[in-house]
Protein backbone atom coordinates (compact mmCIF):
# COMPACT_ATOMS: atom_id res chain seq x y z
CA UNK A 1 0.00 0.00 0.00
CA UNK A 2 1.12 3.82 -0.76
CA UNK A 3 2.87 5.17 2.33
CA UNK A 4 1.39 8.35 1.41
CA UNK A 5 -2.13 6.81 1.77
CA UNK A 6 -1.59 5.66 4.86
CA UNK A 7 -0.05 8.76 6.43
CA UNK A 8 -3.21 10.65 5.34
CA UNK A 9 -5.42 8.25 6.24
CA UNK A 10 -3.71 8.14 9.40
CA UNK A 11 -3.82 11.91 10.09
CA UNK A 12 -7.65 11.73 9.36
CA UNK A 13 -8.24 9.63 11.92
CA UNK A 14 -5.85 11.76 14.58
CA UNK A 15 -7.84 14.48 13.61
CA UNK A 16 -11.46 13.05 13.83
CA UNK A 17 -10.32 12.00 17.11
CA UNK A 18 -8.81 14.80 18.24
CA UNK A 19 -12.00 16.93 17.18
CA UNK A 20 -14.77 14.59 19.16
CA UNK A 21 -12.40 14.74 22.49
CA UNK A 22 -13.17 17.97 21.82
CA UNK A 23 -17.37 18.12 21.46
CA UNK A 24 -18.87 19.86 24.56
CA UNK A 25 -21.39 16.59 26.08
CA UNK A 26 -24.33 17.29 28.09
CA UNK A 27 -26.41 15.30 29.84
CA UNK A 28 -30.14 16.05 28.69
CA UNK A 29 -33.98 15.11 29.40
CA UNK A 30 -36.21 15.42 26.36
CA UNK A 31 -39.86 14.36 25.26
CA UNK A 32 -40.91 12.41 21.60
CA UNK A 33 -44.93 12.85 22.59
CA UNK A 34 -45.32 9.52 24.12
CA UNK A 35 -42.05 8.39 26.14
CA UNK A 36 -39.76 10.84 28.50
CA UNK A 37 -35.85 10.36 27.61
CA UNK A 38 -32.72 10.70 30.06
CA UNK A 39 -29.41 10.49 27.90
CA UNK A 40 -26.32 12.07 26.73
CA UNK A 41 -26.37 14.93 24.51
CA UNK A 42 -23.42 15.40 22.56
CA UNK A 43 -23.96 19.65 21.79
CA UNK A 44 -21.42 19.95 18.71
CA UNK A 45 -22.62 16.96 16.64
CA UNK A 46 -25.99 17.10 17.82
CA UNK A 47 -27.18 13.60 18.98
CA UNK A 48 -28.72 11.92 21.46
CA UNK A 49 -27.53 8.72 23.04
CA UNK A 50 -30.65 7.10 25.23
CA UNK A 51 -30.10 6.40 28.48
CA UNK A 52 -33.01 6.06 30.13
CA UNK A 53 -36.96 5.15 28.41
CA UNK A 54 -39.78 6.03 30.52
CA UNK A 55 -43.47 4.70 28.66
CA UNK A 56 -46.46 6.88 28.85
CA UNK A 57 -44.67 10.03 30.34
CA UNK A 58 -43.89 13.12 29.65
CA UNK A 59 -41.18 15.65 31.48
CA UNK A 60 -42.38 18.67 32.37
CA UNK A 61 -39.87 21.74 31.71
CA UNK A 62 -36.64 23.20 32.14
CA UNK A 63 -37.59 24.89 35.59
CA UNK A 64 -38.23 21.23 36.92
CA UNK A 65 -35.53 19.37 36.22
CA UNK A 66 -31.83 19.59 38.09
CA UNK A 67 -29.02 17.86 38.13
CA UNK A 68 -26.28 17.38 41.35
CA UNK A 69 -22.83 17.43 40.00
CA UNK A 70 -21.46 15.67 43.38
CA UNK A 71 -24.12 12.33 43.43
CA UNK A 72 -23.70 12.90 39.37
CA UNK A 73 -27.84 12.70 39.97
CA UNK A 74 -30.08 14.13 37.36
CA UNK A 75 -33.74 14.60 38.24
CA UNK A 76 -36.86 15.65 36.44
CA UNK A 77 -40.48 16.16 37.30
CA UNK A 78 -42.76 14.81 35.14
CA UNK A 79 -46.46 13.46 34.68
CA UNK A 80 -48.19 10.31 33.05
CA UNK A 81 -49.95 10.37 30.19
CA UNK A 82 -52.19 7.48 31.18
CA UNK A 83 -53.14 8.62 34.17
CA UNK A 84 -52.93 12.53 35.06
CA UNK A 85 -53.17 12.87 38.63
CA UNK A 86 -49.51 13.04 40.17
CA UNK A 87 -46.28 14.85 39.73
CA UNK A 88 -43.52 12.34 39.66
CA UNK A 89 -40.00 12.71 40.30
CA UNK A 90 -37.42 10.69 38.88
CA UNK A 91 -33.71 10.83 39.68
CA UNK A 92 -30.74 8.68 37.86
CA UNK A 93 -26.99 8.76 37.95
CA UNK A 94 -25.84 9.93 34.60
CA UNK A 95 -22.87 7.53 34.06
CA UNK A 96 -24.68 4.01 34.15
CA UNK A 97 -28.08 5.45 34.13
CA UNK A 98 -29.06 3.40 37.33
CA UNK A 99 -32.17 4.55 39.44
CA UNK A 100 -31.29 6.46 42.82
CA UNK A 101 -33.95 5.21 45.57
CA UNK A 102 -36.13 8.43 44.88
CA UNK A 103 -40.09 7.93 45.84
CA UNK A 104 -41.43 11.66 45.73
CA UNK A 105 -45.00 12.48 44.24
CA UNK A 106 -47.16 15.35 44.24
CA UNK A 107 -51.07 14.90 43.80
CA UNK A 108 -51.62 17.86 41.30
CA UNK A 109 -54.78 18.77 42.81
CA UNK A 110 -52.72 19.52 46.26
CA UNK A 111 -49.19 21.23 44.41
CA UNK A 112 -48.52 23.26 41.35
CA UNK A 113 -44.59 22.87 41.18
CA UNK A 114 -42.55 25.69 39.57
CA UNK A 115 -39.04 24.43 39.73
CA UNK A 116 -36.86 22.56 41.58
CA UNK A 117 -33.11 22.93 41.93
CA UNK A 118 -30.29 20.68 43.91
CA UNK A 119 -28.37 22.64 46.08
CA UNK A 120 -25.52 20.56 44.85
CA UNK A 121 -25.26 18.39 48.60
CA UNK A 122 -25.73 14.90 49.63
CA UNK A 123 -28.28 16.23 52.85
CA UNK A 124 -31.76 14.54 53.34
CA UNK A 125 -33.02 17.95 52.22
CA UNK A 126 -31.15 18.66 49.32
CA UNK A 127 -33.28 20.30 46.72
CA UNK A 128 -34.92 23.52 46.89
CA UNK A 129 -38.51 24.32 45.17
CA UNK A 130 -41.20 26.58 44.67
CA UNK A 131 -44.82 25.77 44.62
CA UNK A 132 -48.28 26.71 45.15
CA UNK A 133 -49.64 24.21 48.19
CA UNK A 134 -53.67 23.84 48.05
CA UNK A 135 -56.16 21.82 49.97
CA UNK A 136 -53.65 20.83 52.74
CA UNK A 137 -53.17 22.64 56.78
CA UNK A 138 -50.16 24.79 54.82
CA UNK A 139 -51.82 25.64 51.89
CA UNK A 140 -51.09 28.96 50.45
CA UNK A 141 -53.12 32.65 50.65
CA UNK A 142 -54.13 33.36 47.36
CA UNK A 143 -51.46 34.63 45.63
CA UNK A 144 -48.52 33.50 46.96
CA UNK A 145 -45.94 30.72 46.53
CA UNK A 146 -43.57 28.45 49.23
CA UNK A 147 -40.04 28.07 48.49
CA UNK A 148 -39.66 24.63 49.95
CA UNK A 149 -36.95 21.85 50.15
CA UNK A 150 -37.24 18.69 49.42
CA UNK A 151 -36.13 15.19 50.64
CA UNK A 152 -36.14 13.28 47.19
CA UNK A 153 -35.58 9.82 48.96
CA UNK A 154 -38.37 9.84 52.05
CA UNK A 155 -41.37 12.17 49.96
CA UNK A 156 -41.05 14.90 51.87
CA UNK A 157 -40.69 18.61 52.35
CA UNK A 158 -40.20 21.79 54.24
CA UNK A 159 -41.70 25.13 53.83
CA UNK A 160 -39.15 27.50 54.62
CA UNK A 161 -40.67 30.89 53.15
CA UNK A 162 -43.58 32.38 51.53
CA UNK A 163 -43.69 34.96 48.98
CA UNK A 164 -46.07 36.84 47.88
CA UNK A 165 -46.09 37.32 44.42
CA UNK A 166 -45.78 35.60 40.77
CA UNK A 167 -42.64 32.91 40.46
CA UNK A 168 -41.04 33.73 37.48
CA UNK A 169 -37.73 31.78 37.54
CA UNK A 170 -35.33 29.82 40.22
CA UNK A 171 -31.58 29.21 39.88
CA UNK A 172 -29.27 27.73 42.09
CA UNK A 173 -25.61 29.53 42.05
CA UNK A 174 -23.11 27.24 42.92
CA UNK A 175 -20.50 29.60 42.87
CA UNK A 176 -21.75 31.34 46.46
CA UNK A 177 -23.88 28.54 47.32
CA UNK A 178 -27.19 30.25 47.15
CA UNK A 179 -30.73 29.49 45.92
CA UNK A 180 -32.12 32.98 43.49
CA UNK A 181 -35.97 33.28 43.54
CA UNK A 182 -37.38 36.01 40.58
CA UNK A 183 -40.63 36.94 41.24
CA UNK A 184 -42.68 39.57 40.64
CA UNK A 185 -45.97 41.45 43.08
CA UNK A 186 -47.57 44.95 42.67
CA UNK A 187 -44.29 46.71 43.84
CA UNK A 188 -41.95 45.41 40.76
CA UNK A 189 -39.82 42.43 40.17
CA UNK A 190 -37.79 40.53 42.83
CA UNK A 191 -34.85 38.61 43.75
CA UNK A 192 -35.00 36.64 47.13
CA UNK A 193 -31.01 34.69 48.30
CA UNK A 194 -31.23 31.95 50.26
CA UNK A 195 -28.34 30.15 52.01
CA UNK A 196 -27.17 26.94 51.08
CA UNK A 197 -29.31 25.82 54.40
CA UNK A 198 -32.65 27.95 53.47
CA UNK A 199 -32.34 30.58 55.23
CA UNK A 200 -33.83 34.19 53.83
CA UNK A 201 -30.23 36.17 53.18
CA UNK A 202 -31.78 38.77 51.11
CA UNK A 203 -34.87 40.33 49.19
CA UNK A 204 -34.00 43.04 46.78
CA UNK A 205 -36.22 44.79 44.30
CA UNK A 206 -34.81 44.76 40.52
CA UNK A 207 -35.30 46.37 37.44
CA UNK A 208 -34.65 45.42 33.61
CA UNK A 209 -31.82 47.75 32.12
CA UNK A 210 -30.69 48.24 28.90
CA UNK A 211 -33.21 47.46 26.54
CA UNK A 212 -32.64 48.30 23.02
CA UNK A 213 -34.78 51.26 21.44
CA UNK A 214 -38.45 50.29 20.12
CA UNK A 215 -38.72 47.38 21.77
CA UNK A 216 -40.78 46.69 25.22
CA UNK A 217 -40.59 44.24 28.11
CA UNK A 218 -43.21 41.44 27.55
CA UNK A 219 -42.28 38.81 30.56
CA UNK A 220 -40.33 38.53 33.37
CA UNK A 221 -36.42 36.77 33.61
CA UNK A 222 -37.18 32.91 33.30
CA UNK A 223 -35.22 29.92 32.28
CA UNK A 224 -32.50 31.44 34.30
CA UNK A 225 -29.21 29.68 34.68
CA UNK A 226 -26.32 29.65 36.38
CA UNK A 227 -23.21 29.43 33.89
CA UNK A 228 -19.75 28.18 36.00
CA UNK A 229 -17.30 29.29 33.44
CA UNK A 230 -18.37 32.65 33.63
CA UNK A 231 -19.24 32.83 37.17
CA UNK A 232 -22.79 34.41 36.35
CA UNK A 233 -26.82 34.27 36.58
CA UNK A 234 -28.25 34.34 33.06
CA UNK A 235 -31.88 34.69 32.20
CA UNK A 236 -34.44 35.44 29.51
CA UNK A 237 -36.84 37.73 28.70
CA UNK A 238 -39.13 38.28 26.22
CA UNK A 239 -39.16 41.79 23.90
CA UNK A 240 -42.08 43.16 21.50
CA UNK A 241 -40.67 45.21 18.62
CA UNK A 242 -42.99 48.15 18.62
CA UNK A 243 -43.65 48.57 15.27
CA UNK A 244 -43.58 44.93 14.37
CA UNK A 245 -45.12 43.39 16.74
CA UNK A 246 -42.27 40.63 16.16
CA UNK A 247 -41.76 39.00 20.01
CA UNK A 248 -37.84 37.74 20.60
CA UNK A 249 -36.00 36.32 23.70
CA UNK A 250 -33.14 38.09 24.89
CA UNK A 251 -30.24 36.99 26.96
CA UNK A 252 -30.10 39.23 30.50
CA UNK A 253 -27.44 38.80 32.59
CA UNK A 254 -27.91 39.34 36.48
CA UNK A 255 -26.11 41.91 37.95
CA UNK A 256 -26.91 42.32 41.66
CA UNK A 257 -24.25 44.75 42.56
CA UNK A 258 -26.64 47.12 41.37
CA UNK A 259 -30.14 44.79 41.41
CA UNK A 260 -30.53 44.76 37.25
CA UNK A 261 -30.76 42.24 34.68
CA UNK A 262 -28.39 43.59 31.61
CA UNK A 263 -30.13 43.11 28.47
CA UNK A 264 -26.63 41.37 26.53
CA UNK A 265 -28.30 42.23 23.32
CA UNK A 266 -27.63 38.88 21.47
CA UNK A 267 -30.92 38.78 19.64
CA UNK A 268 -32.49 42.11 19.34
CA UNK A 269 -29.03 43.42 17.54
CA UNK A 270 -28.71 40.27 15.36
CA UNK A 271 -30.68 38.78 12.46
CA UNK A 272 -32.50 37.12 14.84
CA UNK A 273 -34.66 40.53 15.71
CA UNK A 274 -36.15 40.25 11.87
CA UNK A 275 -38.29 36.66 13.33
CA UNK A 276 -40.19 35.51 16.00
CA UNK A 277 -37.69 33.79 18.41
CA UNK A 278 -38.72 31.83 21.64
CA UNK A 279 -35.85 30.35 23.75
CA UNK A 280 -36.60 26.85 25.81
CA UNK A 281 -33.07 26.23 27.44
CA UNK A 282 -29.25 26.54 27.74
CA UNK A 283 -26.49 25.38 29.00
CA UNK A 284 -22.65 26.79 29.38
CA UNK A 285 -19.06 25.32 28.05
CA UNK A 286 -17.37 23.51 30.79
CA UNK A 287 -13.82 25.55 30.22
CA UNK A 288 -14.62 27.73 27.64
CA UNK A 289 -17.15 31.30 26.85
CA UNK A 290 -19.49 29.44 24.73
CA UNK A 291 -23.20 29.36 25.48
CA UNK A 292 -25.34 26.57 23.63
CA UNK A 293 -28.97 27.29 23.69
CA UNK A 294 -32.32 25.56 22.50
CA UNK A 295 -34.78 27.74 20.28
CA UNK A 296 -37.50 28.01 17.94
CA UNK A 297 -37.84 30.34 14.79
CA UNK A 298 -40.52 31.14 12.07
CA UNK A 299 -38.75 32.26 9.42
CA UNK A 300 -38.42 29.59 7.03
CA UNK A 301 -35.33 31.87 4.66
CA UNK A 302 -33.58 32.91 7.69
CA UNK A 303 -33.42 30.06 9.93
CA UNK A 304 -34.78 26.24 9.65
CA UNK A 305 -38.50 25.49 11.03
CA UNK A 306 -38.91 23.53 14.29
CA UNK A 307 -36.11 23.12 17.40
CA UNK A 308 -32.59 24.77 16.96
CA UNK A 309 -29.21 24.07 19.41
CA UNK A 310 -27.50 27.35 18.68
CA UNK A 311 -23.85 27.70 19.83
CA UNK A 312 -22.02 30.87 20.38
CA UNK A 313 -19.27 33.22 22.24
CA UNK A 314 -20.33 35.02 25.66
CA UNK A 315 -18.54 37.64 24.44
CA UNK A 316 -19.57 41.65 23.49
CA UNK A 317 -20.71 40.56 20.08
CA UNK A 318 -22.39 37.08 21.14
CA UNK A 319 -20.67 35.98 17.52
CA UNK A 320 -22.81 32.59 16.39
CA UNK A 321 -20.42 29.80 15.63
CA UNK A 322 -23.11 27.29 14.73
CA UNK A 323 -26.95 26.31 14.40
CA UNK A 324 -27.59 22.79 14.00
CA UNK A 325 -31.85 21.60 13.22
CA UNK A 326 -32.66 19.12 16.05
CA UNK A 327 -35.52 16.34 16.15
CA UNK A 328 -36.66 16.59 19.78
CA UNK A 329 -36.45 19.74 21.87
CA UNK A 330 -33.75 19.11 24.82
CA UNK A 331 -35.67 20.07 27.85
CA UNK A 332 -32.84 20.88 29.89
CA UNK A 333 -29.08 19.98 29.41
CA UNK A 334 -26.06 19.85 31.62
CA UNK A 335 -22.79 20.31 30.34
CA UNK A 336 -20.05 17.99 31.74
Amino acid sequence: MNTKIIVVALLVCIFSFLSKAQDQSAYSIWNNGTTAYMGNLDLDACYYTVGVEIDNFQFISSQTSTYNYKTNEISALGVSTVSNDYFYLYVYTGEDWSPTPAIMNFPKDNYLIYSIQSDQTVDQFNYFSTMVISGLSNENPVGTFSVTKLAPTSNNYKVIDVISGQFSSSVYNWGIQTFNVIFTNGSGLFVNVYTQGGQLQSSNKYSIASTPDNYNIASSPYNSVYIPVTNLVYSFVDLVQTYTKVSISDLFKQYPLNNKFYDLGYFSNSAFRSVSTKIYSMAGHTTKQILYFVSSTTNLQQYPTGIVINKFTISFTGNTLSSTLFEYSPINMWTY
